[in-house]
């Protein structure tokens, strides 16, 4: 899934020089409740006609591990 980061053409790249792994993050889902989670790795996903987006893999606080666009996501620590 996914490769290393290694472009600064996809969308949401701009988010690079804030997050790394091992950052604590937060998000919500429309009308939820926030979630915190660690970031365990960022790269990014070649999707629609060869379009590329940052996503950030998440270790959520109930231990499962999600996928997020690294845009979707705010830094905490």
């Amino acid at each position: 899934m996914g490769s290393k980061v290694e472009t600064n053409d996809a969308f949401g790249s701009r988010f690079l020089s804030e997050f790394e792994s091992n950052d604590l993050v937060s998000w919500s889902s429309l009308g939820g409740t926030r979630e915190y989670g660690f970031i365990i790795q960022i790269y990014f996903e070649e999707m629609m006609e060869g379009r590329k987006f940052m996503f950030a893999k998440v270790k959520k606080s109930d231990g499962a591990i999600e996928n997020f666009m690294l845009s979707s996501l705010t830094k905490e620590s």
